[in-house]
């Protein structure tokens, strides 16, 4: 049973301490974005380069680059903001997911130390076509697909709602 947070960064602090026990020898393989703070800081971050849209975590190994968006079930979303993370997952990354749970992270790094980044299967800056299946993973592509259709400016997070629309379409 996965642990329930009440901010984002307790989640992406879990993620982290978990891959630094799992993978001592890995350490500088992951990277967080630490884009979340005041209007003033995050104005300074983006004059120093910051680029909006960064998936709050990202994970290299043997040429495979990873981006992971954490979120938080039930929480408020703006759908622009939605839409411009899904864009640069999927034109920035080899793999990109959403991710709202602690076993969701653990579950797709494990994958990709185990299968993906052992077979050197990175491409040329082309989102692998790759799905897992995880209650705690989203593809962006559904995410997209799901927030393009929306006329409201948010969404709460419930992957179920992104899955659910891909079914109805």
């Amino acid at each position: 049973m996965d642990k329930k947070y009440t901010h984002e960064h307790q989640l992406q602090a879990d993620c982290v301490i978990w891959f630094a026990n799992k993978y001592p020898s890995l350490r500088g393989a992951l990277w967080g974005n630490f884009a979340e703070q005041s209007v003033s800081l995050a104005s300074k971050k983006l004059s120093l380069g910051l680029i909006r849209g960064l998936p709050d975590l990202m994970f290299r190994l043997n040429g495979v680059f990873v981006g992971i968006e954490l979120k938080l079930p039930g929480t408020s979303h703006n759908i622009a903001h939605l839409v411009e993370q899904s864009e640069w997952m999927q034109n920035n990354t080899d793999i990109g997911y959403f991710c709202d749970s602690l076993s969701g992270f653990q579950y797709l790094i494990t994958h990709i130390i185990e299968h993906v980044a052992k077979r050197r299967m990175a491409t040329q800056g082309t989102m692998l076509e790759y799905y897992l299946d995880h209650d705690g993973l989203c593809s962006p592509l559904l995410v997209l697909n799901f927030c393009r259709s929306r006329k409201t400016k948010t969404t709460t997070w419930n992957k179920n709602n992104f899955i659910k629309f891909v079914n109805d379409f």
